[in-house]
């Protein structure tokens, strides 16, 4: 069933989670999928918070709506760039692996701050 394949789901979430040594405290979600009986019961028993988008209020979710621009934007540059030398083997078609390839490279990058070089 449905539920089965949402909490399937939401268990790896949190098994990836857990390898970069994050714990899952909280959801902010829409009314969808996630207000389903099943997946509230799940939170309940992992003793994580779930609060809900107000109707028509996506953009309380900023944080995930930025990370998903980011990956776009940098989904769109690796195409055009691998387009540029390459027109005849890349095409749009590879959306979905440029679109992999830049969420990898977000979750495995950290700058830190206090090392960074500026040059002026």
């Amino acid at each position: 069933s449905d539920s089965r394949i949402e909490l399937a789901t939401k268990k790896d979430f949190e098994d990836r989670c857990a390898i970069q040594g994050i714990r899952v405290q909280h959801y902010h979600a829409d009314n969808g999928c996630f207000a389903e009986p099943a997946f509230v019961k799940e939170c309940k028993r992992c003793k994580q918070d779930l609060t809900f988008c107000g109707v028509g209020a996506h953009h309380q979710s900023g944080i995930s709506e930025r990370k998903m621009e980011d990956v776009t934007l940098i989904s769109r540059m690796l195409l055009l760039h691998a387009m540029r030398y390459w027109p005849e083997y890349i095409t749009i078609m590879m959306w979905p692996s440029a679109a992999k390839c830049a969420q990898e490279r977000m979750n495995n990058l950290h700058v830190n701050s206090k090392e960074v070089i500026y040059y002026f």
